[in-house]
């Protein structure tokens, strides 16, 4: 009984990852519009308040009131959502850094970066991070297509994403227009 229950789990698991695959591969065209960022990442942060409470986060947010991206809410709820559990999951409960910017030599995008205080990324995960099923978690926790999907929706809004490492651990930015291009 024990081996049917994990056989059905991994066709479970396998179902879901095939699932993700085709909105990976289906173009959406999206509802764009002109959004408050810090309203946003309010949303995100009451809808994932349990999240982070249940993992001794601490989540720290400097928006200014006035930034605004051109995106479509919904997805870019969904890749902040997914770059904020990324980091909740580096991190272990040790505490996150969510802040943005203006993008230096690029006035018309916006920078959203989230950062953690965890080990930061291995300078050979840095060069495949955004590649489609790569990842270093799990075969129970990862299928190695969050990012991957992030990376494709920004993209969708004439954004992109950034990865890197900062003094005190990793960081994911979201590059995404002000204005509507």
């Amino acid at each position: 009984a024990g081996k049917v229950k994990r056989v059905l789990a991994q066709v479970d698991r396998a179902s879901g990852v095939i699932d993700r695959m085709r909105r990976f591969g289906r173009k959406s065209v999206g509802d764009h519009a002109v959004l408050d960022l810090a309203g946003i990442v309010e949303n995100i942060e009451a809808i994932m308040h349990h999240v982070l409470l249940r993992a001794g986060v601490r989540f720290e947010v400097e928006i200014a009131e006035s930034l605004t991206v051109y995106a479509d809410p919904l997805q870019l709820e969904q890749v902040i959502a997914n770059l904020i559990q990324n980091a909740v999951d580096a991190i272990s409960g040790i505490g996150a850094k969510h802040d943005r910017e203006e993008v230096p030599g690029e006035k018309d995008m916006v920078s959203l970066r989230i950062e953690d205080s965890g080990p930061g990324f291995r300078p050979e995960i840095l060069e495949r991070v955004l590649e489609p099923f790569f990842t270093t978690k799990s075969a129970e926790h990862g299928t190695g297509l969050g990012l991957a999907i992030c990376d494709a929706i920004v993209r969708e809004s004439g954004g992109r994403l950034e990865v890197g490492n900062h003094p005190s651990g990793g960081y994911v930015a979201i590059m995404l227009p002000r204005m509507q291009a």
